[in-house]
């Protein structure tokens, strides 16, 4: 009995020691273990960072100021311009490849408070408007393609001869031939039907332009034809008067000249030749008005920046005509288009032009013609759009100028990316040099824009 016993203390005493035994192995600090963990116990060297690599470097001493020896403060930096994320309710356009259309259509009514465009008897009258219209844009490495439509069409309800319609369609391809060297091709087609006493025209034009930079000067040389056809004058009380004596095709050749320094104000000259030829050699005057057109533009290029960009120039037109009874006619005036963006919410367009235009009347060669527009768009939501312009127009007639004025207002609200609803107020005043073609008319339209 007493071996038992020994035998069973001596077991109690062991298990006891084996316990004490695992507590503290868990409190201890581990054993000398193999060599891999010798080497993972061991601490990476500290990587070199950009901060350790500049801790060492000299920063200049800050520049005093020579009578007070105090420290002239840094300049802050110039404030940096807000950029608008994008627009969710831009279009989303339709294709995958390397093009992309964008289709637009505006279906409504209008109103006009006087659709004869007469001074002592206004008739007022509404009708349907449509606006079909299309943007095409690439997305190409190279080259570019750009394409637009913008169409208007008016028809009032019980009459058609007060219906107009205008359609501008306008392409452009440019070709980057080599690093320096590029080549731009354009074209476009214009319907120009404002109703009434006005005859109908069609214009079409094409021209190309080659264009290398040369460094310090870019040289570009553009060579294009025009062709101006009217319709027939419908009068109301039946039969027409032919217009045909207004046809012309206008061939024009021009050659520009850029100076690049600086590059934020490039200044231009240009000459220009736009000689003009007559489908019928004598007008229904018996007057032979083909003619020879000169002009020299110089100007500036205002490089695209955050605030301006654009050109403006001055210009000077001359033109001499075959038939001996008309005189040779001179214009001097302004060319351009400026755009101005006080803020991310805020752009103003301003255009201004001068041209030559053709006439039918026995004792004057040409009329000069200036326009100018201004138009504001802002933003007043990131889905409304406020818009605001106002035009005017100049067209002498040998010292007997008829001036048009127009204001318009606008609102663009975007219901979603495919759907706007769209409001605008146009008054149109015509000071014509005769007083009794004189009028005042004012326009409202409103309508539903579906575009992808």
């Amino acid at each position: 009995m007493m071996r038992r016993a020994s035998i069973v203390a001596v077991l109690a005493t062991c298990f006891l020691s084996g316990t004490a035994g695992l507590g503290l192995a868990q409190s201890a600090p581990p054993l000398r273990g193999s060599l891999e963990e010798e080497a993972a116990a061991v601490p990476p060297p500290p990587v070199r960072t950009e901060l350790s690599e500049t801790v060492l470097e000299i920063k200049p001493q800050d520049p005093l100021i020579p009578s007070t020896g105090a420290i002239v403060p840094e300049e802050p930096p110039p404030p940096r311009r807000r950029i608008r994320p994008a627009d969710p309710y831009a279009p989303t356009g339709i294709g995958n490849t390397g093009i992309r259309f964008y289709p637009s259509i505006t279906v409504g009514v209008v109103h006009s408070s006087n659709v004869n465009q007469s001074k002592t008897q206004p008739e007022s009258a509404s009708g349907l408007l449509l606006r079909p219209g299309y943007r095409l844009e690439s997305n190409w490495v190279r080259h570019s393609l750009t394409a637009e439509l913008d169409g208007n069409l008016v028809s009032y309800e019980g009459t058609d001869d007060y219906d107009t319609r205008n359609l501008n369609v306008f392409q452009r391809l440019r070709l980057d031939v080599r690093r320096h060297t590029t080549a731009t091709l354009d074209s476009r087609y214009v319907l120009d039907q404002s109703g009434g006493d006005d005859a109908t025209e069609h214009r079409l034009s094409s021209s190309a332009a080659l264009a290398h930079d040369f460094g310090p000067m870019t040289a570009a040389i553009r060579t294009g034809t025009t062709a101006a056809f009217f319709e027939d004058l419908k009068l109301q009380g039946g039969g027409s008067i032919s217009n045909e004596d207004q046809n012309y095709i206008e061939p024009s050749v021009s050659i520009r000249t850029t100076y690049n320094q600086p590059q934020a104000l490039r200044p231009y000259v240009e000459a220009e030749y736009t000689p003009r030829f007559h489908t019928r050699e004598f007008d229904r005057n018996g007057l032979r008005r083909d003619s020879h057109g000169f002009g020299l533009t110089a100007g500036v290029e205002i490089a695209a920046g955050p605030l301006w960009s654009g050109d403006l120039g001055l210009t000077y037109l001359h033109r001499n005509y075959k038939d001996a009874r008309l005189d040779a006619v001179n214009s001097l005036g302004l060319v351009g288009n400026l755009t101005w963006s006080p803020t991310d919410l805020t752009s103003v367009v301003m255009t201004a032009g001068t041209s030559l235009g053709e006439t039918t009347s026995a004792n004057v060669s040409a009329t000069r013609d200036w326009t100018a527009s201004v138009d504001i768009t802002h933003a007043l939501r990131d889905n409304i759009d406020l818009s605001a312009g106002a035009s005017v127009e100049i067209e002498d007639f040998d010292g007997a100028a008829d001036k048009t004025y127009d204001l318009n207002l606008g609102l663009s609200w975007k219901l979603n990316p495919v759907l706007s609803w769209t409001a605008a107020y146009d008054m149109t005043w015509l000071d014509a040099a005769n007083s009794a073609q004189s009028y005042v008319e004012h326009r409202i339209s409103t309508g539903l824009t579906l575009r992808r």
